[in-house]
């Protein structure tokens, strides 16, 4: 039982620390009044908080556990992945051409 009171706390920690991040990126990064960098944040927790249910009326009516964790897990690899490489590509072209504007120069 203690092991699952671990995880719930670092959990809400890590919920706590994303907002405050989001939150500060909206309005200082993107210049995003207040009030609409909370409606944002406050829709992505919700749809966070909705999507589990999601899964499980999936998993229970029609594909299985099983496959339903497959599927999501496929999904999710395939996210990160591209998402990687997208931001290894952009800073492999950023440093060739940053490269060919050094040597023009």
């Amino acid at each position: 039982m203690q092991k699952y009171a671990a995880n719930e706390v670092c959990d809400k920690f890590a919920i706590a620390g994303f907002h405050s991040n989001l939150i500060s990126y909206l309005t200082q990064e993107l210049n995003m009044p207040l009030v609409s960098a909370s409606n944002i944040l406050t829709i992505y927790g919700g749809t966070a908080s909705l999507t589990p249910l999601i899964g499980a009326l999936i998993a229970e009516s029609f594909a299985g556990r099983f496959w339903t964790i497959t599927i999501a897990s496929l999904i999710y690899d395939l996210v990160c992945y591209s998402t990687i490489f997208s931001y290894n590509i952009f800073f492999l072209h950023l440093k060739f051409y940053l490269s060919v504007k050094l040597m023009k120069a």
